[in-house]
């Protein structure tokens, strides 16, 4: 007798969830962190809201990869961060020499 196809676990209900919503939650995400850290809606770089976007994206993807049981994250998938994180912070040097 054949078994019936297991139901989708939490990790695969998640994972679907996050997926169908991606794009609200990145726009929702980034809009937060515009309306709460002064250092990114003060930021006259007119790149940065787009940068920001593609990294609350790719950490999103990360996350989503965990889940879909690919393998855990590791410290080397969020090497990004450093770079994005330099980028709100004023500087008197042009966004091209920006510190890594």
């Amino acid at each position: 007798m054949a078994s019936a196809p297991e139901s989708p676990g939490a990790a695969d209900r998640i994972a679907a969830t996050v997926r169908a919503a991606l794009e609200d939650i990145v726009r929702d995400a980034v809009n937060a962190i515009w309306d709460r850290v002064p250092a990114y809606h003060t930021n006259p770089d007119p790149q940065l809201r787009q940068d920001v976007r593609a990294h609350v994206r790719s950490v999103f993807r990360i996350f989503l990869a965990a889940l879909d049981g690919a393998r855990p994250a590791q410290r080397r998938d969020f090497s990004f961060t450093r770079e994005q994180a330099t980028l709100c912070v004023p500087t008197s040097h042009p966004r091209s020499s920006a510190p890594a």
